[in-house]
């Protein structure tokens, strides 16, 4: 079976706040923006903003076996902010980056409600990230599975 892309294009306020081009193009896609650089620009417009109560910050969990655990956090845009695409985004990366680096079986978000809904179902069977929760359960023989948290200390330590 022949996978496609089919990640859908991001939004022109997610690319107002992630895209930016290396100083150096690559020759084989001059429209190459590495993660890296987008995280950078995305930070610094977190750190400009001047809007008290337009940041929040969304935590999460890959679980892993033996008790193993990668956790990160991210700051996020609410969703009335025209960044909030960004914070999306950039959340979801983060998360795939996660999961193909360490590895897991499990998603434990905290943070604003609407962002864990939306990363949660983007990690469905059916969301923008299918092939990472079909993909998962395959290498580590456990179902795949997306939770939420309310509280910061309902995250499991690493």
């Amino acid at each position: 079976m022949v996978q496609t892309c089919t990640d859908p294009m991001m939004s022109e306020q997610a690319m107002k706040y992630l895209l930016t081009r290396p100083g150096v193009p690559a020759p084989l896609d001059p429209n190459f923006c590495p993660f890296v650089l987008a995280k950078r620009k995305y930070m610094k417009h977190v750190a400009d903003s001047a809007v008290m109560g337009t940041i929040s910050e969304l935590n999460f969990v890959v679980e892993r076996p033996g008790g193993c655990y990668g956790r990160d956090k991210l700051p996020v845009f609410t969703e009335t902010h025209e960044g909030y695409d960004a914070s999306l985004f950039l959340a979801g990366e983060a998360i795939r980056y996660m999961l193909w680096q360490r590895g897991g079986y499990k998603l434990i978000l905290c943070g604003p409600k609407k962002i864990c809904e939306d990363l949660k179902q983007a990690y469905s069977p059916s969301g923008k990230y299918a092939f990472e929760a079909a993909t998962m359960p395959k290498i580590y023989a456990t179902a795949w599975a997306v939770d939420i948290v309310s509280k910061l200390e309902d995250l499991p330590l690493n």
